[in-house]
């Protein structure tokens, strides 16, 4: 669930909507429409409602929300996660599902079809032209082209953008499988670990348990995934159309072995994910918190309270060129 807001400035940017994580999570702040509440960036981040100011509710009219019986897109069952807190939708034809796995799949950290939007998979989905990640590389140029506002060229694009995503890196293209559990980081552990697609999917849970960073929980996700014969059958259709994930490459070297690094702040030259990526190239784990565990702190411009933990624990902070003559 998510908190539709009155924009508020928070952090220098306008914030609309912050989370409400899940519906525990509402019940618990006991949060009801046209509350006025309390919201800060998580992680300096993502915005999240962190507490109701009851004395400016209106106790005649507020109601405490009621927990969703049925998907508000497609009507069906939903089903709370065992031991989680997530409600989630069963119907594996939820048209709602398929819209967000889609976005997911080509989203920047993923496959990075840049030129497939929200808009276009919503065409997409609604004509049921793709109903699956492997009808997206059976896409024609003519059938681009005859969609809603897409001239020639923007067919041409999407299908050059298409055709791009075919040797991402492995690690990109399990992490844009959508497998509970498993994000970015994980993805490229198991894509270092295994080299291959073939060799991750013939992993037993017992092979996956014993890596570093993946526990019993993402283990036997990642199991169960790749022995669904419906997952099965959809990656060997993409790899019929000419998908083939990238091995990972040989590190560049170990200078940051068994190091676990955080970066903060606004950076002049890298974007994230290319000092993520250069972290990885060199041995090196990126965490999104500072702990005890955190090795290293790089620092941008208007870095937070990240940099004032770092401080506090001791944490070595150097700034993004130190970075880059470190790893020379």
């Amino acid at each position: 669930p998510v908190a539709n807001l009155k924009p508020v400035l928070l952090a220098g940017t306008s914030v609309k909507r912050a989370t409400l994580h899940n519906f525990e999570q509402v019940a618990r702040l006991d949060v009801r429409c046209g509350d006025t509440v309390i919201i800060e960036k998580a992680g300096e981040i993502i915005p999240q409602v962190v507490e109701v100011i009851i004395k400016k509710r209106d106790l005649f009219e507020s109601q405490p929300f009621e927990i969703p019986t049925a998907c508000p897109a497609c009507g069906g069952q939903v089903q709370k996660d065992e031991d989680g807190v997530y409600l989630r939708c069963v119907n594996p034809n939820c048209t709602a599902q398929l819209k967000e796995r889609l976005e997911y799949f080509v989203g920047k950290g993923q496959m990075n079809i840049d030129k497939l939007g929200p808009a276009l998979i919503e065409q997409l989905v609604e004509t049921k032209l793709v109903k699956t990640f492997a009808d997206i590389y059976t896409l024609r140029f003519d059938q681009l082209a005859q969609l809603d506002r897409m001239a020639d060229k923007s067919a041409a694009n999407v299908a050059d953008s298409i055709e791009q995503s075919k040797t991402r890196p492995l690690w990109r293209f399990v992490a844009a499988l959508g497998i509970r559990n498993v994000g970015g980081q994980s993805a490229q552990i198991l894509a270092d670990k295994f080299g291959s697609l073939d060799k991750l999917m013939d992993a037993s849970v017992e092979q996956l348990t014993a890596i570093d960073q993946i526990g019993p929980v993402m283990a036997e996700s990642i199991y169960d995934y790749f022995h669904n014969a419906d997952n099965v059958k959809v990656i060997e259709a993409m790899l019929a159309a000419g998908v083939t994930p990238a091995a990972p490459k040989e590190k560049a070297s170990n200078i940051l072995d068994g190091m676990t690094l955080v970066v903060t702040g606004t950076l002049k030259t890298l974007t994230r994910s290319q000092i993520k990526q250069l972290i990885t190239d060199h041995g090196g784990k990126t965490s999104s918190s500072v702990s005890k565990k955190t090795s290293l702190l790089i620092a941008g411009e208007n870095a937070g309270t990240k940099l004032e933990k770092a401080k506090k624990l001791g944490i070595e902070t150097i700034n993004e060129a130190e970075f880059i003559e470190r790893i020379r």
